[in-house]
């Protein structure tokens, strides 16, 4: 038996791709689907049963984070895994049943992530999760990225970044965290050690669970015959870099000591004057040409 959770976000289409392609996923697989309707201005309950006339709806009554959605979907529950799903995924009809399959061949896995397709089936292949290990601390590279895509553009993030992505293996192999756009937990994990640290409102929840899996004595693994295609892959907004920023120092707080928080504090807060500095940029030129 497997809890599946997916969070309804802005965009109604991407939750009706995301659960046409499920349906086509989960046929023959034991399942319990919980969308959450985290203050959608669309019907969600309308459009999620058209496609799964049995899930289970829960209305948050004003928006929560990720890790708390998915809590209050996933915990306290009787099964073996929990699926965590974005909405802006589309999966492979064989992904799930894949992803199962070598869960159960896998026991000391505690998190199982498929291949990414960043955009398109066609387009560039991601891992399933992060490294173990990077040659900064997550905190000082993440909002180095943030300062780096504001100044530079989300191209130069890409360079710097993602390059030790160009040459993605297409097998089973250990990652230090799995993304939480698609993330299969063993339900004995979350027994004992819990799912998301609610104090990540948005980002590095995931980063977080892998943490604490590897240091419980888990694996993280990615499954190299599973994929799905995560369309909103990289996207980023305003609210978006502030809640990353909140993270950041967030994680930096949890893991690490006072010169790593220190440097990621002053990183952002260089990323802060600078945002704070095009506002007032733009607003003059608007009351120019007004």
């Amino acid at each position: 038996m497997m809890t599946i959770s997916v969070v309804a976000g802005r965009e109604q289409n991407n939750l009706i791709r995301c659960l046409r392609s499920l349906r086509n996923a989960i046929r023959e697989l034991p399942c319990r689907l919980i969308v959450t309707d985290n203050g959608a201005s669309w019907d969600v309950e309308k459009t999620v049963r058209a496609e799964f006339p049995d899930a289970e709806i829960i209305r948050n009554p004003k928006p929560r984070g990720f890790g708390q959605n998915h809590n209050q979907a996933a915990l306290n529950r009787q099964d073996d895994y929990v699926l965590i799903l974005n909405d802006d995924i589309e999966i492979e009809k064989s992904a799930i049943s894949n992803l199962i399959q070598f869960a159960d061949q896998t026991p000391n896995g505690a998190l199982f992530g498929p291949l990414l397709c960043s955009g398109a089936w066609d387009g560039k292949l991601m891992p399933a999760g992060g490294p173990c290990a990077d040659f900064l601390p997550k905190p000082i590279l993440g909002a180095g990225s943030l300062l780096l895509r504001f100044v530079l553009g989300p191209r130069a993030v890409h360079f710097f970044f993602e390059r030790r992505y160009a040459y993605v293996r297409k097998k089973n192999e250990k990652r230090g965290y799995i993304s939480g756009a698609c993330c299969l937990v063993r339900r004995s994990f979350i027994q004992k050690h819990g799912l998301y640290d609610e104090r990540f409102y948005m980002y590095y929840e995931d980063i977080d669970l892998g943490r604490r899996a590897r240091e419980n004595g888990y694996e993280c693994w990615q499954a190299g015959e599973a994929r799905i295609l995560h369309l909103g892959a990289g996207s980023f907004s305003e609210k978006t870099a502030f809640w990353f920023a909140a993270s950041s120092l967030e994680f930096a707080r949890k893991y690490h000591g006072k010169f790593v928080y220190l440097a990621a504090a002053f990183l952002i807060l260089i990323f802060k004057i600078l945002f704070h500095l095009k506002g007032k940029i733009r607003g003059a030129i608007s009351q120019k040409h007004s």
